[in-house]
């Protein structure tokens, strides 16, 4: 009778960091309205130095000169439309992404693949990000997809994707400022839905801090 033997398990090898991709993280939605907002005489356009500040809209890190250098590189005039627009958000999710495979390689003492929580936490404060021990454990249990305590580079850029719409802040933090936020929210026109300065003077005040309402 002929014997079965078990196939033998070899043990998933981890992608080289420079093979693994990384999704583009804005919708069309979102870079419309960010765009909208910094078209403030409605003619279709947005002046070029508005990057930096359309970038940290979008919930970017603070980018340095050499990233908005792309935006120079990309036109000669002084405003983009809509289609340059998203061709340099292309162009700076390329510089982003190499960045960040460039860091996430630092960061990864043993070059497995993987950053545990003291490497992750390390490399988020260097990388400009500011959030609580707290915000980054409840960031890292809801991206850790295989929940094995490490990330490696789809779930860390997962990771800041997350940070990215809670601000570094706890999930309790961000209900609250959601609450708050609808509520003065609540006559202001709805497809803009910013409140208007005195709302936010009484926001920031009932939150505890100190401002005029100028």
């Amino acid at each position: 009778q002929a014997r079965i033997v078990a196939p033998t398990l070899v043990p998933e090898v981890p992608k080289l960091i420079e093979d693994v991709e990384l999704r583009f993280p804005w919708a069309e939605e979102e870079m419309r309205l960010v765009f909208q907002k910094f078209d403030t005489d409605f003619d279709g356009e947005v002046h070029k130095d508005d990057m930096p500040a359309m970038i940290l809209y979008l919930g970017a890190r603070k980018s340095p000169p050499d990233a908005m250098r792309l935006v120079e590189v990309q036109t000669r005039y002084a405003t983009l439309n809509y289609e340059e627009f998203v061709e340099f958000l292309g162009k700076y999710r390329d510089w982003d992404v190499a960045k960040l495979r460039e860091e996430f390689k630092i960061a990864d003492k043993d070059g497995g693949g993987f950053l545990d929580f003291e490497e992750l936490y390390t490399l988020l404060k260097e990388m400009g990000y500011a959030p609580t021990l707290q915000s980054a454990t409840e960031a890292m249990e809801a991206v850790d997809v295989d929940q094995n305590g490490q990330m490696d580079l789809v779930e860390f850029d997962g990771l800041r994707e997350y940070l990215r719409k809670t601000e570094g802040l706890p999930k309790a933090d961000v209900a609250e400022l959601r609450t708050l936020y609808d509520k003065a929210t609540n006559g202001s026109d709805a497809t803009n839905r910013e409140p208007a300065a005195e709302e936010v003077w009484r926001l920031t005040t009932f939150l505890g801090y100190s401002c005029g309402v100028q």
